[in-house]
C-alpha cells in the first residue's frame, strides 16, 4: 500500500505524515495528494453511476420515444451544454496529455502519477458524463439521471472552490484553475437539461394523449400565440442572448411603435396572475399557526425562485469580475519572462476573453431577471392597493386621502419595483469586498489591514447617515402626500375655483406645500452628493431606505380598517320578505366610539317597486341615510335588511327639488339625524308644519308661481317626457360634434437634445452642468495622473517610498474634492430645475381654460405631478451626471490604452462603432416604449382616481371585480505600465457597458421632462387683471348686468350655441 501511495504521490506515507501538515489539514490544501486522490475517487463514482444508469434503461420509455420522431432535435440549452462541457472535457484531456509529455521530456519518467492522472480522469469523466446527459438523457430513467447530475454538480462545486482557493494562495496551474471554475457553470447546464428540458419533453409527450377540446389541460386559449411576447416561447440561447427582443426592436426601427405593436405579457407576468399568486400565498400564511402574516415574506415566497436565479447570475458576475486581478498578475509574469509554459500568453488571452463574455452575459441576466421580479412586485402591489381602496372604511379614508392613495401607486410602488434590482447589491457588494481583500492579501500581505480599516470606517460613518436619510425620505414622502392631496382636490374642483376666482389662493397654497417638500428634497439630494465620492455602499443603502419607507407606507395602507357591513342582511329571495329595505331601531355613526350617533332611532320599511323621496334641510342626514342603506356607515345597534335582487325597481331619492315630490309614493322628512315623519306628499303637507315650511321656502327662493298641488300621475309623465327629450337632444349634439376626450398626445420619433435643453434651460442649468462636467473631467485627469505616477515610479530606486505614497495620496485627495464639487453642482442643478419646472407646470395648469379640463382626464394630469415629477426630482440629475461621467471614463480608458498599447485601437474602435450602432438601434424603440408607458400610466392613474372618487357607487352596484380587471391587465514598457494598461483594459469593457447603460437610462428618464413640458405650455385663458379694462373705483354704482350681442361658441361643436341680443338682467 505504501509503494502504491509513493507511486501515486511521489512520497511515502511516513514522510507525508511527518511533515508540517497531516491528516485533515491536507484537505484544505488544494494541490495536496489527498485531494487529488479524492477527486479521482469521485470521478470513478460518477462513472459507476453512469454505467448503472445505462443498465437500467427502461424499455417502456424506449418505446414511447421511438414513436416521437420530433424529439430527435435538440434544444438550444442542450447544444450550449454539449459545446461547453464537451470543450471542457476535451481541454482537460489535452492538458493531461501535455503534462504527461512534459514530465517524460524533462524527468524521463511519468512518476508521480497524480499531476497528470487527475487531469486525465477529470477530462474523461466530464466528457462522458456531459455528452451523455446533454444528448442521451431523454433515453435514461429520471431518478438515476437526476442523481448523476447532482453528483456531477457537487464534484464541480468542490473542484471550483478548491481552485479558487488555490488561485488566492498563488498555487496551481492557471489553465487548470480556469477549467475547474468553468466546470461549475457546465454542471449547472446539466442540471437545467435534466430538470427543465426533459421534464418539458415529458409534458409534451403527455399532451399527445390530451382530449382534442383541450379542457383536460386547463390552458386558456384566449390569447393568440402571435399576440404573446416571444419571451414566452424563447429557448435557452434565445433568452440568454435576448434575441427574443428583436421583433419589437426591428419594428421600432422601421416605424413608430403604437400600443397594438406591443405584445402581451406572459401569463405569469400579468397583474392578475401576480395578484392571485400573492393572495394564495397570503392565505397559506394566515392558515399557519404563526401570528400576523408578513407581507414582505409573502412577496418573497411568491418570487423566491426568480430571486435565487438572479442571485446565481449576480454571484457568477462577481466571480468572473474577480478573475481580472488574478489574470492581471499572470500577464505581468508573462511580460517579465516568467511564463509557466510556452503558450501561456495565448491561453491567458483566451481565458480573459471567455471570462469577460461570461461576465457580460451574467450581468445582463442579473439585471433583466431582477427587473422582471420588480415588475411583478409592482403589479401585485398596484392591484392590492386598488382592491384595498374599494374596501376602505371611512376612518381609513380620513387617514389615507385620494392623493395619498395615488402616491402609493405611482411613486411608492415604483420605488419598490426598482428595489429587486438593488437587492443582490446588498450581499454582492460585501462578497466582492471579501474577494478583493483576499486577492489584495495575496499581493501585499498584512498591508491589506489598511484597506480593511478604511472599509470599516466607511461602513461606520454610513450608519448615522443612513438614519438621517431614512428620516429625510420619510419626511419627503409625507410632504409629497400633502402636496399631491392639495393638487388632487384643486384639479377635481377646478370649475368651482374658476367660478369664484380662487385659483391664485389655491395655487399659492400648493406652492407653499411644494416649498415644504423642496426643503426635504434638498436634504435627501445633498445627502446623496456627499455619498458620491464613496459610491457603491451608500447607493445601496439609499435605495434600501427608499424601498423601506415606501413599503412601510403601503403596508400601513393595506392594514387600514375596512368596511364591516356584515350586520347588513342581504336577501336574495323576493318572496321571503315583504320589504325591499327594512331598518329597525338602528343607530348609525361615521366615527367609531362616538358618543352621539350621526343617525339615531332610524326605523322604516320600503316595499318593492316603491319610490321614496328623502328631504330635509342641509345637514339633516339625508346622504348619510343613503350611505347607511348601502352599508357604508357602520351601525351601532338595530337590524338592517337589504334586498339584493330587485326585479321591480325600488327608488330612494335625496332631493331638494320640491317640484318632484308629488311623483313619489312616500316622502321621508329628516332633521338633525332623525326621521321626523314618513307619509305621502299630500298627507305630509297637511300634517307636518316643518315640511310645509320647507316647501314654502323653496317656492319663495325659486320665484315660482306654479301651484304646489299638482296631480301626481300628470307630473310624473311630464318629468319622463322632459328626460327623454333632453337625452335625445344630447345624443344629437354628441353625434354632430367631435369627440370630447381625445387620445393622449405624445412625442414621436427622436427628439434629439430638445428635452435635455428644456431641462438645462431652467435657472442657470447650463452653468451648474458645465461646472459639474468640468469637475468630473479634472477628476478623470487626476486619476490618470495618479496611476501614471505610480506606474512610472514604482520600480524607480531614486524615488523613496514616502515620496511615492505622499504624491499619490495628494493627487487622490485633490481628485476627490473635484468629485465632491461635481456632485454638489448636480444637486443644485436638480433642485433648481425641479423647482422651476413645477412652478411653470402649476401656473400653466391654473391658467388653463375649462375646455382643457373638460377634454383631459384627471389621470393624465395626476400622472405628471406624481410619477413624472418624482423622476425629475430624484432620478434625472444624477442620471445626467452619471451618463457624462461614465462616457468620459470610457473614452479616457480608451485613450490611456491607445497611448500605452496602441494596437488595442484595432479592436476598440470597431467595438465602439458597433456599440454606437446598437445603441441607436435600441433608442428607436426604447423612446417609444417609454412614451407608451407614460400614456398607459395616465390611464391607470385616471382609472384609480375615478375609482377612489366613486368607490361608494362601485360598491353599491357590486362591480368591484370587473373594475379591478380593467386595471389588471513582452514589450517596450516596464511591468508597472503593463499593469496599468491591463487594469485599464480590464475596466474598458465595464466602462463601455456603464456608459451605454447610463445613456439609455437617462434617455428613459428624460421622457418625464418631455411629458411635463407638454402641459407647461397650455393655451392660457385671459389674464386675471387687464389694466386697460379696470372698472372705476366706485364700481358698481347699481346692481344691473347688461349682456349685449353675446356669442358663445362650444369648442367641440364649433358652432354657435347661445346667442342673446340686448337682454337685460335686473338684480332682485
Amino acid at each position: 500500500m505504501e509503494d502504491l501511495w509513493t507511486l501515486f504521490c511521489g512520497e511515502s506515507v511516513k514522510s507525508d505524515t511527518s511533515g508540517k501538515p497531516s491528516g485533515s489539514s491536507l484537505l484544505f490544501q488544494p494541490t495536496s495528494c489527498i485531494n487529488h486522490a479524492l477527486i479521482i475517487c469521485f470521478d470513478v463514482l460518477l462513472l459507476i453511476v453512469l454505467l448503472f444508469t445505462f443498465m437500467r434503461i427502461s424499455s417502456a420509455s424506449s418505446k414511447i420515444y421511438k414513436i416521437t420522431p420530433r424529439f430527435r432535435g435538440y434544444s438550444s440549452l442542450q447544444i450550449v451544454s454539449v459545446i461547453l462541457n464537451g470543450g471542457i472535457g476535451f481541454v482537460y484531456l489535452c492538458l493531461g496529455i501535455w503534462i504527461l509529455e512534459e514530465k517524460l521530456r524533462k524527468n524521463q519518467t511519468a512518476l508521480p502519477l497524480r499531476s497528470w492522472l487527475v487531469v486525465l480522469f477529470q477530462g474523461f469523466t466530464w466528457l462522458l458524463v456531459g455528452l451523455t446527459i446533454s444528448l442521451r438523457g431523454k433515453h435514461l430513467q429520471r431518478t438515476p439521471l437526476r442523481l448523476l447530475s447532482i453528483l456531477a454538480s457537487l464534484l464541480a462545486g468542490i473542484v471550483c472552490a478548491l481552485s479558487i482557493y488555490s488561485a488566492i494562495l498563488g498555487e496551481g496551474m492557471l489553465v487548470k484553475i480556469a477549467l475547474d471554475v468553468l466546470s461549475f457553470p457546465g454542471a449547472v447546464l446539466l442540471l437545467l437539461c435534466v430538470y427543465k428540458v426533459y421534464k418539458h419533453e415529458g409534458n409534451e409527450e403527455r399532451d399527445l394523449y390530451a382530449p382534442l377540446n383541450g379542457e383536460a389541460n386547463g390552458v386558456s386559449k384566449t390569447d393568440s400565440v402571435d399576440q404573446v411576447t416571444p419571451f414566452a416561447k424563447a429557448g435557452f440561447f434565445n433568452k440568454m442572448s435576448f434575441w427574443w427582443l428583436n421583433p419589437v426592436m426591428r419594428k421600432g426601427k422601421e416605424k413608430t411603435l403604437e400600443d397594438e405593436d406591443i405584445p402581451k405579457l406572459r401569463e405569469a407576468e400579468r397583474a392578475e396572475s401576480c395578484y392571485m399568486e400573492f393572495l394564495e400565498q397570503l392565505n397559506k400564511q394566515k392558515q399557519a399557526k404563526s401570528s400576523q402574516p408578513s407581507l414582505l415574506w409573502t412577496i418573497v415566497f411568491c418570487h423566491w425562485k426568480d430571486i435565487v436565479i438572479s442571485g446565481f447570475f449576480a454571484m457568477l458576475k462577481i466571480l468572473t469580475l474577480s478573475a481580472g486581478p488574478l489574470l492581471l498578475n499572470a500577464f505581468i509574469l508573462v511580460a517579465e519572462g516568467k511564463a509557466g509554459f510556452k503558450y501561456e500568453g495565448y491561453v491567458l488571452v483566451l481565458t480573459l476573453f471567455f471570462s469577460k463574455n461570461l461576465e457580460s452575459l451574467s450581468q445582463r441576466q442579473w439585471y433583466f431577471r431582477s427587473r422582471l421580479v420588480g415588475l411583478k412586485v409592482r403589479s401585485l402591489l398596484t392591484a392590492a392597493i386598488y382592491k384595498k381602496q374599494q374596501r376602505l372604511s371611512n376612518v381609513g379614508r380620513l387617514i389615507h386621502s385620494g392623493g395619498e392613495i395615488m402616491n402609493y401607486v405611482t411613486v411608492d410602488a415604483y420605488r419598490i419595483g426598482e428595489f429587486p434590482f438593488w437587492f443582490h447589491q446588498t450581499w454582492t457588494t460585501s462578497f466582492q469586498l471579501c474577494l478583493s481583500l483576499a486577492i489584495l492579501f495575496r499581493a501585499v500581505g498584512l498591508a491589506t489591514l489598511a484597506a480593511l480599516v478604511v472599509i470599516i470606517i466607511t461602513v461606520l460613518c454610513n450608519t448615522p447617515l443612513a438614519k438621517l436619510q431614512h428620516k429625510f425620505q420619510s419626511k419627503l414622502m409625507v410632504a409629497q402626500d400633502a402636496r399631491l392631496k392639495a393638487c388632487n382636490e384643486a384639479l377635481v374642483n377646478m370649475k368651482v375655483l374658476k367660478l369664484y376666482a380662487w385659483e391664485t389662493h389655491f395655487k399659492n397654497a400648493i406652492e407653499n406645500l411644494r416649498n415644504e417638500e423642496y426643503k426635504w428634497l434638498s436634504a435627501v439630494q445633498t445627502r446623496k452628493a456627499y455619498n458620491d465620492p464613496i459610491r457603491s455602499i451608500p447607493d445601496v443603502i439609499g435605495v434600501v431606505i427608499q424601498a423601506k419607507v415606501a413599503f412601510a407606507r403601503i403596508v400601513k395602507f393595506l392594514e387600514a380598517p375596512e368596511l364591516h357591513n356584515g350586520n347588513v342582511r342581504h336577501k336574495r329571495n323576493m318572496g321571503s320578505v315583504d320589504h325591499a329595505v327594512l331598518i329597525k331601531s338602528a343607530n348609525f355613526s361615521w366615527e367609531e366610539n362616538s358618543s352621539k350617533p350621526t343617525l339615531r332611532n332610524v326605523s322604516f320599511g320600503i316595499r318593492p317597486s316603491e319610490k321614496v323621496a328623502i328631504c330635509g334641510e342641509v345637514g339633516s342626514g339625508k346622504s348619510t341615510l343613503l350611505a347607511a342603506i348601502l352599508g357604508e356607515v357602520p351601525h351601532t345597534q338595530g337590524t338592517e335588511y337589504i334586498m339584493g335582487a330587485l326585479s321591480r325597481k325600488t327608488v330612494l331619492l335625496v332631493t331638494h327639488q320640491v317640484d318632484f315630490l308629488p311623483a313619489f309614493d312616500s316622502v321621508m322628512l329628516m332633521s338633525d339625524g332623525e326621521i321626523l315623519q314618513a307619509a305621502p306628499y299630500h298627507q305630509l303637507l297637511s300634517s307636518s308644519q316643518e315640511f310645509l315650511d320647507l316647501v314654502n321656502a323653496h317656492i319663495e327662493t325659486a320665484g315660482s308661481e306654479r301651484h304646489t298641488e299638482v296631480d301626481a300621475p300628470q307630473r310624473q309623465g311630464s318629468s319622463v317626457r322632459e328626460i327623454k327629450k333632453s337625452y335625445v337632444e344630447g345624443q344629437i349634439k354628441t353625434s354632430q360634434g367631435d369627440q370630447l376626450i381625445k387620445q393622449e398626445e405624445k412625442e414621436v420619433g427622436d427628439t434629439g437634445f430638445k428635452p435635455y435643453v428644456q431641462y438645462l434651460n431652467q435657472n442657470k442649468g447650463y452653468l451648474y452642468f458645465s461646472i459639474a462636467a468640468f469637475s468630473h473631467l479634472l477628476f478623470v485627469i487626476g486619476q490618470i495622473t495618479q496611476n501614471s505616477w505610480m506606474a512610472a515610479n514604482v520600480d524607480d530606486p531614486h524615488v523613496s517610498t514616502l515620496r511615492l505614497i505622499t504624491v499619490y495620496l495628494c493627487i487622490g485627495v485633490t481628485s476627490t474634492l473635484f468629485l465632491l464639487c461635481r456632485s454638489i453642482s448636480m444637486v443644485v442643478l436638480g433642485l433648481q430645475s425641479s423647482k422651476s419646472l413645477f412652478s411653470q407646470l402649476l401656473n400653466s395648469l391654473f391658467r388653463a381654460p375649462m375646455s382643457f379640463y373638460d377634454s383631459t382626464p384627471l389621470g393624465r394630469i395626476l400622472s405628471r405631478v406624481t410619477s413624472d415629477l418624482s423622476i425629475v426630482d430624484l432620478d434625472v440629475p444624477f442620471a445626467l451626471i452619471l451618463t457624462v461621467g461614465a462616457t468620459t471614463n470610457a473614452y479616457s480608458n480608451l485613450g490611456v490604452l491607445a497611448v500605452v498599447t496602441w494596437q488595442v485601437l484595432f479592436v476598440s474602435i470597431p467595438m465602439v462603432y458597433l456599440a454606437i450602432r446598437l445603441q441607436a438601434y435600441y433608442f428607436a424603440s426604447a423612446k417609444e416604449l417609454m412614451r407608451i408607458n407614460g400614456t398607459t400610466k395616465s390611464l391607470v392613474s385616471n382609472h384609480l382616481a375615478e375609482s377612489v372618487a366613486g368607490a361608494m357607487t362601485i360598491r353599491a352596484f357590486e362591480e368591484e371585480e370587473p373594475l379591478c380587471m380593467v386595471l389588471l391587465p513582452p514589450g517596450t514598457f516596464n511591468s508597472g505600465f503593463i499593469g496599468m494598461a491591463l487594469s485599464y483594459g480590464l475596466s474598458l469593457n465595464m466602462s463601455l457597458v456603464f456608459s451605454i447603460q447610463n445613456q439609455c437610462t437617462l434617455a428613459n428618464y428624460i421622457i418625464s421632462v418631455e411629458r411635463l413640458n407638454q402641459y407647461m405650455h397650455i393655451p392660457s385663458e385671459a389674464p386675471e387683471v387687464i389694466k386697460d379694462n379696470r372698472p372705476p373705483s366706485n364700481w358698481p354704482e347699481k346692481g344691473k348686468v347688461d349682456i349685449c350681442d353675446l356669442q358663445v361658441l362650444g369648442k367641440c361643436q364649433l358652432r354657435e350655441a347661445v346667442q342673446a341680443k340686448e337682454q337685460g338682467l335686473d338684480s332682485l
